[in-house]
């Protein structure tokens, strides 16, 4: 605190100011892979097996109505890392914070059954862009969550704690544009592109020295 309220002054009698990182001391950055379910959870079956094999954690989110029948493959990413819903609620048009908090409550549930009954605390959208209100009250309300994640490029790429009402909860941002942006449906692209793509966020959080999440979609 010291050392913020230092810059304070420093930057009100125009004198230098030093840049400091806020997390995730006393690294200089980090990273996570998160894989996303846009169908059948089962299509996350490789990447799971992947991360696996290299000993590496990874962040997944699928949506719980397709995950019928996958309790072996959902508890496999909960023992990598951790599972979160992933579904449509996003804006005001979805329902009032009370109407959303019962949907991502019985979805949370849901999850929870297939996990072996451990807790489910992230959330994102099916939809692109920001959380409203509406949803972010409704992930309070419905307790337990913890976390959501945007699927936009944002301004910060550290986890951001969201203000009041919604302290409980904190943003972790994309850095980069996932797999599915970066080929757009193109098989042709070149691989150097898409190398530079991802590095380009690699360099963005290490200058800034926040998180790289690279979101493989399933």
């Amino acid at each position: 605190m010291g050392t913020v309220f230092a810059n304070m002054m420093n930057y009100l009698r125009r004198k230098p100011v030093i840049w400091v990182h806020d997390w995730p001391h006393p690294y200089s950055s980090a990273g996570m892979m998160t894989g996303v379910a846009d169908d059948n959870t089962q299509s996350l079956g490789p990447v799971v097996d992947m991360l696996e094999s290299e000993n590496f954690p990874g962040t997944f989110f699928v949506q719980p109505e397709n995950s019928q029948g996958q309790s072996a493959l959902v508890n496999r990413m909960y023992d990598l890392g951790d599972v979160g819903v992933y579904d449509t609620l996003r804006t005001r048009s979805d329902g009032s914070t009370a109407v959303q908090a019962q949907r991502l409550q019985r979805l949370r549930s849901t999850l929870e059954g297939l996990a072996n009954g451990r807790p489910i605390k992230g959330y994102r959208s099916t939809e692109r862009g920001m959380l409203s209100d509406e949803t972010m009250g409704g992930l309070v309300d419905a307790g337990v969550y913890t976390y959501f994640m945007p699927d936009s490029i944002g301004r910060r790429t550290t986890p951001k704690v969201m203000g009041e009402p919604f302290e409980s909860l904190t943003r972790i941002g994309v850095t980069t544009r996932s797999d599915k942006d970066i080929l757009g449906g193109d098989a042709t692209i070149s691989m150097d592109l898409a190398s530079s793509l991802i590095q380009d966020g690699i360099r963005r959080a290490e200058y800034e020295g926040g998180l790289f999440n690279m979101v493989y979609s399933g």
